[in-house]
């Protein structure tokens, strides 16, 4: 697994749980990466439209924190974050930013972060060293509302039946379990697609691409 994690989630800092980042290092060890997942995951920006609005508020929660940092800001972030990395003796070649979102920028700031070598969104994973992008549909599940849960599972099953890409991506979220329906699903989904696919991380997957 490629495993996202937060350096300060919502402003409290990942370091001071306790054991969190001995945990971290035992899925590493485990063989599972680890990828720099934004900073605070959350987005304190003003909208500027109702469309823009409806991305920010609504569709991600108020957690696409990369999609309007200026470019200092954004590199600041993404420093602050190599430096826990480095910090833990954690390899890092990825970078998620929060829900998928990231500005142009963003895209600036880590395009000129020498450690980071891709970058997925929700269809893409980016390979910055070579300067080229893959088509990787995500399956993933919205587990706010009791109706997001159950489109959740339809999409998921209908993305599922049509897609032939080299690489589908799995993503799912901590929360995801606290939900019985949900959590059987996406066990159902993951035994289905283990049957005809190789599972492996992200890095894993870039450097094979290269």
């Amino acid at each position: 697994m490629t495993l996202l994690v937060v350096p300060a989630y919502r402003g409290q800092c990942s370091a001071l749980a306790d054991g969190f980042e001995a945990a971290i290092s035992e899925q590493l060890a485990c063989g599972h990466e680890l990828a720099l997942h934004g900073y605070f995951h959350q987005d304190l920006g003003v909208p500027e439209s109702i469309v823009d609005w409806f991305r920010r508020r609504v569709y991600t929660a108020s957690e696409g924190e990369f999609w309007d940092l200026g470019e200092h800001e954004a590199s600041e972030r993404l420093v602050l974050g190599e430096r826990w990395f480095r910090y833990n003796r954690w390899p890092l070649a990825g970078f998620v930013p929060p829900a998928w979102l990231i500005g142009p920028a963003a895209w600036k700031a880590v395009r000129r972060c020498p450690t980071i070598q891709y970058v997925t969104t929700f269809s893409a994973i980016h390979d910055l060293q070579a300067g080229h992008s893959l088509h990787a549909p995500c399956l993933t599940f919205s587990a706010r509302k009791a109706w997001r849960r159950a489109a959740s599972v339809l999409w998921a099953g209908s993305v599922l039946s049509q897609c032939a890409a080299p690489l589908l991506r799995f993503a799912l979220h901590p929360h995801d379990a606290s939900y019985r329906g949900l959590k059987r699903a996406w066990q159902r989904r993951l035994e289905q697609l283990l049957r005809d696919r190789l599972p492996v991380t992200k890095a894993r997957f870039v450097a094979h691409m290269r």
